[in-house]
């Protein structure tokens, strides 16, 4: 059911509005589409970095390792796992977390 949906979409997609967009992208100059896309890019690249460590903290945050440095730090205080849960609300770890040394 969901292949035949994507295959729908995906086919006006390509037929009706990808050549509309097409169109009105190839209508903005070389002199602003340039800087723009390169803006676009960083940003996204930023973003995707951000998410990736944001991500990463939170996992071993999962398995308790305590925050190390002053970014894992600051992913802690403004990338808190409710935060976390509520971006990426399908979000499951997989891996054991430390078990406790209890010294007798």
């Amino acid at each position: 059911m969901f292949c035949l949906f994507w295959g729908v979409a995906a086919v006006l997609w390509v037929r009706y509005f990808y050549p509309v967009l097409s169109g009105k992208i190839e209508q903005i100059p070389v002199k602003i589409g340039r800087p723009l896309t390169w803006c676009l890019t960083v940003f996204m690249t930023i973003n995707m970095g951000l998410s990736f460590f944001a991500l990463n903290r939170a996992y071993e945050r999962y398995l308790e390792i305590p925050a190390q440095s002053a970014i894992e730090r600051f992913l802690d205080q403004n990338y808190q796992d409710e935060k976390i849960k509520k971006v990426y609300p399908l979000l499951k770890f997989i891996g054991e977390k430390k078990e406790s040394t209890t010294s007798e």
